[in-house]
């Protein structure tokens, strides 16, 4: 499993007790607070930052993520699109847009996806600090807590490879850590402690953990697949 170099990684976090339990509390509603006093709402952000939601639908085929059913049928599928924050170091803001789709069962993962992540505090077009594509290289840990007709609330933990377009073609990032939370609201089903989005930590990168809460954007996870073919 990778190690976060942030103290909010899952991978620490497991084994946490009710003291920094309570402080990584804080530190989600400290950065709840941060957002508010910063007056960004959905469509100023989505003009500052050049995205739209038809860029965010823009998610690869979910049935190319699928493959040949291994676990009789036990799959869940996941899809996230989202955009949500870094630290903001030295005067960048690490800010990351991320989408990818693919599916988990007891035995594996398979997934895929691409990244942009920028500065949002410089000027528009705001800089590209990377870009590129993922896919996931091994299941962590799967947890699901309910479902909602064909939808399911949960989390899913993976390990990812970043393969750079930008700034260096082909440079491969590997042992990146991928937690997606998804909550269903209609179904009262909530992860404890857990907003809904993604966390991403990416080895020795100074931005730390992107985690929720989430700008624009979502998650989802089902539990249904059409076979009738056509």
């Amino acid at each position: 499993m990778p190690q976060s170099d942030t103290l909010f990684g899952k991978a620490q976090r497991a084994g946490w007790n009710r003291h920094e339990r309570r402080k990584y509390k804080q530190h989600n509603e400290q950065r709840r607070r941060d957002m508010k006093n910063m007056k960004i709402g959905t469509r100023k952000f989505l003009r500052s930052a050049g995205l739209g939601l038809v860029a965010l639908a823009s998610l690869p085929t979910l049935g190319h993520a699928r493959g040949t059913d291994t676990a009789g049928g036990n799959n869940t599928n996941w899809v996230v699109a989202a955009i949500e924050f870094a630290n903001t170091v030295n005067g960048i803001q690490y800010t990351m847009a991320f989408e990818g789709c693919g599916f988990v069962n007891p035995v594996m993962a398979v997934g895929q996806g691409s990244f942009t992540e920028f500065d949002n505090l410089s000027p528009v077009p705001h800089t590209i600090l990377a870009s590129g594509t993922w896919k996931v290289t091994s299941l962590i840990s799967t947890t699901i807590i309910g479902t909602y007709g064909a939808f399911a609330a949960g989390i899913i933990e993976m390990e990812i490879e970043l393969v750079e377009d930008l700034p260096t073609p082909g440079v491969v990032v590997p042992g990146v850590f991928l937690h997606i939370t998804c909550n269903i609201p209609a179904g009262g089903l909530f992860n404890d402690g857990e907003e809904e989005g993604f966390e991403l930590t990416i080895p020795n990168s100074p931005s730390g953990t992107f985690m929720p809460p989430v700008l624009v954007g979502g998650t989802v996870f089902s539990i249904l697949n059409e076979n009738r073919g056509g």
